[in-house]
């Protein structure tokens, strides 16, 4: 089979040139418009790129749409929960830059469209639990913790302008449900995810309403391989942004974030990238080379370890929500 070529733009063109996270965008975009005709994808980037510019360079757009979800959803949201009585926290996260480009490579590997990339802006909700494991009775918290969010962003007159919650794109790398029914392969499947996370439970069936099941990856029911489990849809405001929604318990999140967890960000975006690399030596697709040095950037709060950076070149950028921890 022919080898993939590397192709520019490369991410430390654009690095070493920029002052900020969005002038990397806009210079990596440059580079990739220049391959508009030649390149299937370049035009689609484009397009995407241009919206992550404007979240991250328009201060006045992000801060509206900021105080949109910080002082009307989740306050809403917020109200809803206590009602309920669901202990949780959430915050708002937008995609860092190697983020991004590291993503549209795995799009592209996959043969998949770059208009399924839609998660530059997220929320998070962690539903706190009695005890450090899962549970039916967290399980059962957490689908009613989707319930209301979907039941809320369903109600324009509510949330004060109309949404388009989006399809579910098919799961990957997930386990199967055939198998997950299977009573013997169900033993096999959840004793090897103790052994990665003894904290972890999967429930027989899912707690989302039937009106809602087709826009919601559920993960919480088929887990991923590596033992990622939560609840992720899709919402497009009226101005045409899109944010993804994650919900976990508290011990998938405190899986997730621990150090020696297989998805933990740091664990899981080195595996991504080399993975990323593999495909490039033995597939015919283009791969955009995201190596760069990083004593050769200049660029205010860059640090290459995801723990220290603040420039949103490398991290995420997070706000914090709204929290309800007691009663």
């Amino acid at each position: 089979m022919e080898r993939c070529r590397l192709i520019l733009p490369k991410l430390a063109n654009s690095l070493y040139i920029s002052k900020d996270a969005p002038e990397v965008l806009t210079n990596f975009d440059a580079e990739n418009q220049e391959l508009a005709g030649d390149f299937f994808y370049a035009d689609q980037i484009s397009l995407k790129l241009q919206e992550a510019i404007s979240l991250i360079k328009d201060s006045d757009l992000e801060n509206s749409l900021l105080r949109k979800i910080r002082d009307k959803w989740s306050k809403d949201i917020q109200d809803d929960f206590i009602n309920a009585s669901i202990l949780y926290e959430s915050k708002l996260r937008r995609k860092s830059v190697f983020s991004i480009l590291q993503k549209f490579n795995r799009i592209m590997a996959g043969g998949y469209s770059i208009n399924s990339m839609h998660d530059l802006m997220g929320m998070e909700f962690v539903i706190f639990t009695p005890t450090k494991f899962d549970t039916p009775e967290s399980s059962k918290q957490l689908y009613e913790a989707a319930n209301i969010i979907l039941r809320y962003f369903s109600n324009s007159k509510r949330a004060g302008e109309r949404f388009m919650i989006c399809d579910a794109s098919p799961l990957k790398d997930v386990y199967s449900l055939e198998d997950l029914k299977d009573k013997a392969k169900r033993i096999e499947i959840t004793a090897y995810l103790q052994s990665l996370n003894p904290y972890i439970y999967i429930p027989k069936k899912t707690g989302l309403s039937p009106e809602y099941v087709k826009f919601v990856k559920d993960y919480f029911l088929q887990p991923k391989l590596k033992g990622y489990q939560g609840l992720q849809f899709v919402i497009k405001t009226a101005d045409g942004f899109y944010i993804e929604i994650q919900i976990k318990t508290q011990p998938i999140y405190s899986y997730k974030n621990n150090p020696k967890s297989p998805i933990f960000h740091k664990n899981y975006r080195k595996s991504q990238t080399q993975k990323s690399y593999k495909q490039a030596k033995k597939c015919t697709v283009p791969q955009f080379d995201l190596r760069y040095n990083p004593e050769k950037v200049n660029i205010y709060g860059f640090r290459d370890n995801p723990d220290e950076d603040t420039s949103g070149i490398i991290s995420p950028t997070f706000w914090t929500l709204r929290k309800n921890t007691h009663f």
